[in-house]
């Protein structure tokens, strides 16, 4: 640096400059699969560790779901456990009114200072169909007193005033 009018002039100043690495998303899984029985309970929820795979801090983290085309949407729910890494991304699906198929959803996994982002997550629903159980009141055939639907208080088979028959499960 040097100024005409400058006693001291020229001066020097040394400047370092060093280049780092970006941050980088990195994720333990990126699939993640539930299964449950339509109208039944709801799978045990799944988590994926978010750590940053560069240098720098890995902050202002998000998640966003995307969900399969022509699919019902809202199964599914993430949540972080904060916004700076590492941090873990839970994921809850609920069967609700889902009926019995196969549901899709990605879940994006984003930092405006990563290198990488978004990076995803794929998530996979199997949603069974629930067993069928004909109506009618269950009794076991090894309990001799409770075999016919005289037993089950629906009087001699066929005349009983209840709807639904004793049915006898077992043997």
């Amino acid at each position: 640096i040097s100024a005409a009018a400058a006693e001291n002039a020229p001066q020097t100043i040394s400047v370092t400059f060093t280049l780092g690495q970006a941050p980088r998303i990195a994720l333990s899984t990126t699939n993640v699969e539930f299964a449950a029985t339509a109208g039944g309970a709801d799978p045990a929820g799944a988590t994926a560790q978010i750590t940053n795979g560069g240098g720098a801090t890995l902050a202002d983290l998000s998640a966003s779901i995307t969900y399969a085309d022509g699919q019902p949407e809202g199964w599914l729910t993430t949540s972080l456990s904060g916004t700076t890494a590492p941090s873990t991304l839970t994921l809850t699906a609920t069967t609700g009114s889902l009926a019995a198929g196969t549901y899709g959803a990605t879940v994006a996994i984003a930092s405006a200072a990563a290198a990488n982002t978004p990076e995803s997550v794929t998530v996979t629903f199997v949603v069974d169909q629930p067993p069928f159980f004909p109506a009618g009141i269950y009794v076991s055939a090894s309990d001799p007193t409770a075999v016919d639907d005289a037993a089950c208080g629906l009087g001699p088979v066929g005349t009983g005033a209840g709807r639904y028959p004793c049915r006898t499960i077992g043997s």
